[in-house]
């Protein structure tokens, strides 16, 4: 009944405005090695020193720790990661929370286009340099378990089916044309 924190160690990377990786340093100036910090408390703060402008950050790089992280990551946020971070694995849950926000909106009755998840898909298709099997995964939306888990409750199953189906929708017409360049590129 009374849980103890556990040990969690969790990789850092902070972004400048241009999508690249800054030095991990403490308050004082010194290098933290790996960008590895040590959550062993139930609350815990730690202060960077050495940047000059507000970063984009993201724990647990590379998966570093197998756990689930909460954040209050926004849109632009999440969409600067999808763009520009260096760690695929990162990239991969930025696209993925994007993806998730915009299902569960939908399927609770927000009519919007899922605007920043067709940017960051549009960005990954333009981008030469991404494995086409990561292209994949990025183009997988979550299942309609994981949205319902994500609404919580009052629960529509057909509001689910229906936003996936939007969604994908809302995809596909807005990049088929690069869609197509794609797969006429790796049909030999």
């Amino acid at each position: 009944s009374a849980k103890q924190p556990m040990v969690i160690p969790l990789k850092l990377g902070l972004l400048d405005g241009k999508g690249r990786d800054l030095a991990l340093k403490d308050a004082k100036g010194k290098p933290v090695p790996g960008n590895l910090i040590v959550l062993d408390k139930a609350a815990q703060k730690f202060v960077f020193g050495g940047v000059k402008e507000k970063p984009a950050i993201y724990c647990n790089r590379g998966f570093s720790a197998p756990v689930k992280l909460v954040t209050n990551f926004g849109e632009d946020n999440l969409l600067f990661l999808a763009k520009h971070d260096s760690d695929a694995f990162n990239r991969y849950d930025a696209v993925e929370q994007l993806s998730m926000q915009s299902l569960a909106a939908s399927a609770q009755g927000a009519n919007a286009a899922p605007d920043a998840l067709i940017e960051a898909l549009s960005n990954a298709l333009d981008n030469a340099a991404l494995d086409d099997a990561f292209l994949a995964q990025l183009f997988s939306l979550p299942d309609e378990s994981d949205i319902a888990q994500r609404i919580g409750k009052n629960i529509d199953p057909d509001a689910i089916l229906a936003a996936r189906k939007k969604v994908k929708r809302d995809i596909g017409t807005a990049l088929k044309d690069k869609l197509a360049a794609r797969y006429q590129a790796l049909t030999s």
